[in-house]
């Protein structure tokens, strides 16, 4: 009868020290083992100012029209491109020349005005009808990659009102002591007996971070 009642308590001891014992322990000497640190950061950019360099402008000069053809005034001041079938041009040809400001060292990509669009056309109305000649082409030397898509902050393409992508057209200007400036030249489409006088048009152009 002894025998038994000893059993009994030597058992019941041995299930309170079982259960006294903690169910996760502590890397010893190591108060924070489950913690961990990060940083955090924002970068504050200055906002972008872009301005067009006081009297420059996109000039064609003046042209006598022969036939329909394409006249270019290129970005990196070369000679006009007027095709002797098509035109005689004569006269001051210019690019339009933009100033952006910024946060130093950074790069700023350039939006040009979609070109095929209706809206850029230069206008001549001589009292009765509204005479115009078509844009076909904006274009900079600052001009570094056609073929880089533009991606949104989830890393899907971002689509143009077409639904096609667009890309990274103009790329690489550098804001070296907080300022970069760059040209802007152009094409147009002269149509055959084109109405003489002076066409004219303003358009738009956008920098921004990359």
């Amino acid at each position: 009868m002894n025998t038994f009642f000893r059993g009994v308590a030597a058992t019941a001891i041995s299930a309170v020290a079982f259960a006294a014992m903690p169910a996760v322990a502590q890397t010893a000497g190591d108060p924070n083992a489950n913690q961990a640190d990060a940083d955090a950061r924002a970068e504050i950019l200055a906002g972008l100012t872009l301005t067009n360099v006081a009297g420059s402008s996109l000039d064609f000069g003046s042209i006598v029209v022969l036939g329909a053809g394409v006249v270019t005034v290129p970005s990196d001041g070369s000679a006009v491109n007027c095709p002797a079938a098509a035109a005689v041009c004569s006269g001051s040809t210019d690019v339009a020349e933009f100033e952006v400001s910024g946060s130093d060292g950074k790069a700023v990509s350039i939006t040009l005005p979609n070109a095929g669009s209706a809206t850029d056309e230069l206008q001549f109305d001589d009292g009765v009808t509204t005479h115009s000649i078509d844009i076909t082409e904006f274009e900079t030397n600052a001009k570094l990659d056609t073929a880089t898509p533009v991606l949104d902050g989830l890393g899907a393409p971002v689509l143009d009102a077409g639904g096609n992508p667009t890309f990274v057209q103009y790329d690489g200007v550098l804001l070296a002591g907080g300022t970069a400036t760059f040209p802007v030249g152009g094409s147009i489409a002269l149509a055959a007996g084109q109405e003489p006088g002076l066409y004219e048009h303003t358009f738009t152009v956008e920098v921004n971070y990359n």
